[in-house]
């Protein structure tokens, strides 16, 4: 009841969670079908440590397709359900019986790996680049481009096939809403779309295996996620601040909000993943039967 109640008063922009210690709790099952496809479904759960309220519920479906050795293409459909924001009645948005807002999310994304020393074959390299889209559109974008450079090091003499990794994730924001950008004198200058590289997210932990004969992983994980104004391209700063200059006023003068539009998204995780993969063999058919 107390976190259906925080849900309902909550008022913050549409996606961002609050800047809090977050504890996240999810797990996946994924179905391995023959050499090359894989399909697997999974939930996020996210909650605010210190106030144990919540924060969103996600479900993922995916659909993965072995390209070639090493490279992987991958479709997914999300379903994410954050608290409501009483500002989006601005946007024609409505919240649902509980309080909270629906999101859905299409990814498409590629993913290729590779040794990361020539003279160890343990340490490796990832690469991911995805591409998302997002309904009804979120405030500070409504695509976002992601490109993740993951290292990990695995070793078939580690206990539990341990595999430590940390990787490094850099945000392309593309479409928000856009924002009125004004002059020292309160002349508006611009008005875009906050546009460009606005978030990086560093992401640390370990997988482990604990049952031998059962496939089944353990993930656990620390993730520290920060945003950040671009100034290559003027006038698409994702968090800004309306100017007043009284010294460079002329009255009669209505003066602006100092209200930051939108403000800086970050936070830490600590998160908790179980995973169980399921492999379907396909029969090949015999050419001596035709």
């Amino acid at each position: 009841m107390l976190v259906v109640l925080s849900m309902l008063s909550a008022n913050i922009f549409a996606q961002d969670l609050t800047n809090d210690l977050k504890s996240w709790l999810g797990y996946s099952i994924n179905v391995k079908i023959g050499k090359r496809f894989k399909v697997s479904f999974a939930q996020l759960y996210s909650v605010d440590i210190a106030t144990a309220r919540f924060g969103f519920a996600q479900s993922d479906l995916k659909l993965g397709f072995k390209i070639a050795s090493r490279n992987y293409l991958q479709l997914e459909y999300s379903n994410a359900q954050y608290r409501w924001s009483n500002r989006l009645t601005n946007f024609g948005l409505s919240e649902n019986l509980l309080g909270l807002i629906d999101y859905q999310r299409f990814t498409i994304s590629y993913n290729t790996s590779h040794k990361l020393l020539k003279k160890n074959k343990y340490f490796r390299l990832k690469h991911y680049v995805s591409a998302q889209v997002f309904f009804p559109q979120p405030e500070k974008h409504r695509m976002r481009f992601i490109y993740t450079a993951r290292i990990y090091y695995t070793h078939p003499k580690w206990p539990l096939k341990l595999k430590p990794y940390i990787s490094n994730s850099l945000y392309y924001y593309l479409g928000g809403r856009p924002i009125s950008y004004y002059d020292d004198e309160g002349n508006v200058i611009a008005y875009n779309a906050p546009n460009g590289f606005h978030r990086i997210r560093i992401k640390t932990g370990c997988s482990l295996k604990p049952l031998k004969k059962v496939p089944f992983t353990v993930t656990l994980y620390l993730i520290f996620q920060w945003e950040f104004n671009n100034y290559i391209f003027p006038n698409q700063e994702i968090n800004y601040q309306k100017p007043i200059s009284l010294n460079n006023i002329s009255y009669p003068f209505k003066p602006i909000s100092p209200n930051i539009q939108y403000p800086f998204n970050n936070y830490i995780t600590i998160g908790l993943h179980f995973s169980y993969q399921i492999k379907v063999k396909i029969k090949k058919k015999d050419a001596r039967q035709n």
